[in-house]
């Protein structure tokens, strides 16, 4: 939406009937490497079985586990939150040399496909009233609508997640044998390239900073 709340179109590219068929083949043979490797990292919206109903139950179970740690300290004001982060373009920003890095010490295997399908210059065309009205010439990002867009789109910011996962340490966030007072700490789930974070109020600002920052 634009400033005045008004939708703005967004162009996502798909590609040809022959590549989203194509690309579904390594998708489904490296399925487990990606569910193995991406989940570590809380990343639920690839090769995840059920991924969305995982990441639902993530969101909803620490939020009543901050709720119970509060002892009914709503009332003064002291509540959970949930951060929902969304990268901006983040498709067709993601920096394609970032992802052919990860996609060659995490999946050796995929390499030269995502080479085949990204190594170059791909054009978008814009139709209106059945005539060509400009074309856009698009040598970074990945292709939304592509089979493995969202797996190369994950792979160039596999660091970034790398980095949150380090920060937030969800396997102790809700952990009421650690230290609460070790802050930062934060539990949270991927959906592709949605964030959601989870952490009670006093942390809030330093929980977004980690991820904007």
């Amino acid at each position: 939406c634009d400033d005045d709340g008004n939708p703005i179109p967004r162009p996502i590219t798909v590609g040809s009937a022959m590549r989203r068929i194509v690309g579904r083949f390594p998708a489904a043979q490296l399925k487990q490497d990606f569910a193995r490797i991406l989940g570590q990292l809380r990343q639920l919206g690839i090769a995840v079985d059920s991924g969305i109903e995982v990441a639902y139950h993530t969101v909803c179970t620490a939020m009543a586990a901050y709720e119970a740690e509060l002892d009914g300290e709503e009332q003064a004001g002291v509540s959970p939150w949930a951060l929902q982060v969304d990268f901006t373009d983040g498709f067709t920003r993601a920096k394609r040399a970032r992802g052919f890095r990860a996609c060659q010490q995490l999946f050796p295997s995929w390499l030269t496909y995502m080479h085949f399908c990204y190594n170059g210059t791909g054009r978008l065309w814009i139709v209106h009233g059945g005539k060509l009205v400009r074309t856009i010439s698009n040598v970074e990002g990945f292709w939304q609508g592509d089979a493995i867009g969202g797996h190369s789109f994950c792979m160039a910011i596999v660091d970034f997640m790398d980095h949150i996962r380090a920060k937030f340490q969800p396997h102790t966030a809700l952990d009421r044998s650690v230290d609460t007072l070790d802050r930062g700490k934060a539990s949270h789930a991927w959906i592709i390239d949605d964030l959601t974070a989870m952490c009670q109020d006093q942390h809030v600002v330093e929980v977004a900073s980690t991820i904007v920052m």
